[in-house]
């Protein structure tokens, strides 16, 4: 006769991978109320989308959730990048662990074609001024 354990063994915590609230104020106050891939108005759709993606589980890695790393995006464009990886690779939406988000440019609509910084700015690298 086997024996049922009286309680299941609790899981362990799951810990957070995300950006801190300082850091997604520091996003979304930089997009402005607007997707920054197609200037659209996102006024409560927005969502925070890992140019260096997590994986499943998430990272511990610091990078991810770095200002440069992250971009809000209307749905749509969210589900376009991760559809179409290769071109969003190729636009600096997505960007290889390998890489320096920092250093990546991406082309938007919003900001024309620049580097985003980890201070919450942009910086131009040709085409349209931010």
């Amino acid at each position: 006769m086997s024996t049922w354990p009286k309680s299941r063994p609790r899981s362990p915590r799951r810990r957070y991978t995300g950006a801190t609230p300082a850091v997604l104020m520091l996003v979304k106050s930089r997009a402005g109320g607007r997707c920054e891939r197609c200037a659209a108005p996102i006024p409560t759709t927005a969502e925070v989308h890992h140019r260096i993606p997590r994986g499943m589980g998430g990272t511990r890695d610091p990078r991810v959730n770095r200002p440069s790393a992250l971009v809000v995006l209307c749905p749509q464009c969210h589900r376009r990048i991760e559809s179409y990886r290769e071109k969003a690779r190729l636009d600096g939406w997505l960007v290889r662990r390998t890489s320096n988000p920092a250093e990546v440019a991406i082309e938007s609509r919003l900001h024309g074609r620049v580097l985003l910084a980890d201070d919450g700015s942009v910086v131009s690298v040709g085409g349209d001024a931010a």
